[in-house]
């Protein structure tokens, strides 16, 4: 990507709404089947990028968390030891790996929509971790991990009151952020039928 600075980002308030209600159940324990039953939500998000000009299309959510097969663990535990910020949680219940499986199948989605992969995004709650660092923006783990990814990510930050914001970074830059606007779909022209119905 040429320019890191001034990106503007379009969603439609169908995605913008379909990441927080992904984010809410999982953290009030409203889990389903095929998910690992635990406070964390992770996703991808498709689109198009045109120099400064991203559209979200589509919030494809996971449900499976690699994180705890084999050395992947492992990396993972060391990770957090090294980089997080200190939490109740114990160490392998926190961050989330995306299963190459299940990442591979909506990638080839997109690609059959025309789409391609612009980013992810994951929750920060009010128990996250301990301590008055923002849980609207990226930690230094988050960074650490979505360095050279050349994706946004995406911050659904919920309060105490469970009320949301979403923010967005490139690569978890605090200096590459982007302004986040919400629109209807009917404002895309051109897109197609909207992926982000739920």
């Amino acid at each position: 990507m040429q320019n890191r600075d001034n990106f503007e980002i379009s969603i439609s308030n169908e995605c913008y709404e379909k990441m927080v209600r992904h984010c809410l159940r999982k953290l009030n324990g409203m889990y389903l089947l095929e998910e690992y039953h635990e406070q964390q939500a992770y996703g991808l998000l498709g689109g198009s990028i045109e120099r400064n000009k991203v559209v979200v299309d589509t919030v494809e959510p996971l449900y499976l968390n690699y994180r705890i097969a084999g050395n992947i663990k492992q990396d993972m535990d060391a990770t957090i030891k090294k980089f997080a910020i200190p939490a109740k949680l114990p160490i392998e219940e926190r961050a989330w790996v995306a299963d190459p499986i299940e990442t591979k199948n909506i990638i080839n989605r997109l690609k059959k929509s025309g789409l391609t992969l612009i980013g992810t995004y994951h929750m920060h709650h009010s128990n996250s971790w301990i301590g008055l660092e923002s849980k609207e923006l990226p930690t230094t783990l988050d960074r650490v991990l979505a360095s050279d990814t050349e994706l946004f990510m995406f911050i659904v930050s919920i309060d105490e009151f469970q009320n949301s914001k979403i923010r967005a970074f490139y690569e978890g830059a605090l200096e590459t952020e982007a302004v986040i606007k919400t629109i209807s779909m009917l404002n895309i022209k051109n897109r197609g039928e909207c992926l982000c119905r739920y």
